[in-house]
């Protein structure tokens, strides 16, 4: 049964596969599937990113997809995205019938500034600089044009979620400070299949499966898809 499982993997802007491999060596250990990719201009650095374009990720994940159909014809593929990659996999569910669609820390709306000042706040209070050199390295890492990029993917993207219908995982971390956690909201209002489900985690932050909430998030995609496919 496991063998007619696969997993497509889609990592987040301006990241690459490592994003995801927590989740991917748990589900590897368990007996599936899984495919990734790393997404043009991606992994290396800024020349990279100021050198792709939107129009490039999406020819990158139909290319993947329809690879994985062709090479396994009768299997049951779900599409994995984190952050942007849950944009590039709700493309992918506009045209295509996806057999299953999870999305972890998935933007409609980006930043939240609560949890930046709480974080900046709690920094100051452990005398932590790291964080105030975090938030100065998100603001100066990433090219104009590869932002503008990420915004013309939201725009395209948004309207595709209501084209999903198949069974769909939205985990979003509350504690998620590039992402607005209400985008978890829009995202399971918007499917249109009636199998979907939206988990909220406390913890996690960002960098849902490389930080402290990256046991209990594997966890939930197991007990998902150990539900709803076995």
């Amino acid at each position: 049964m496991k063998n007619n499982i696969i997993f497509m993997f889609i990592h987040g802007f301006g990241g690459g596969p490592f994003e995801l491999t927590p989740l991917k060596e748990v589900l590897k250990n368990r007996g599936f599937t899984v495919f990734d990719l790393v997404l043009p201009g991606h992994l290396l650095g800024k020349k990279g990113l100021r050198s792709c374009n939107v129009s490039q990720w999406l020819m990158a994940v139909d290319s993947l997809y329809n690879e994985i159909k062709v090479s396994h014809k009768h299997a049951k593929i779900i599409v994995v995205g984190f952050s942007m990659g849950g944009l590039l996999g709700a493309h992918l569910g506009c045209k295509y019938n996806l057999d299953g669609f999870i999305t972890l820390n998935t933007p409609i709306r980006y930043w939240n500034f609560e949890n930046v000042l709480l974080n900046i706040k709690s920094g100051i209070k452990s005398k932590e600089v790291n964080v105030f050199k975090r938030y100065l390295v998100s603001c100066t890492m990433y090219p104009i044009n590869a932002l503008w990029q990420f915004n013309k993917l939201l725009y395209k993207a948004k309207p595709c979620f209501e084209k999903i219908t198949c069974p769909t995982l939205i985990i979003q971390a509350k504690n998620d400070d590039a992402v607005h956690y209400k985008s978890a909201d829009y995202i399971l209002k918007a499917v249109s299949g009636q199998e979907k489900k939206r988990i909220f985690m406390d913890k996690g932050g960002h960098g849902l499966l490389l930080g402290e909430g990256k046991t209990q998030a594997i966890e939930h995609v197991v007990r998902f898809v150990e539900q709803t496919y076995l």
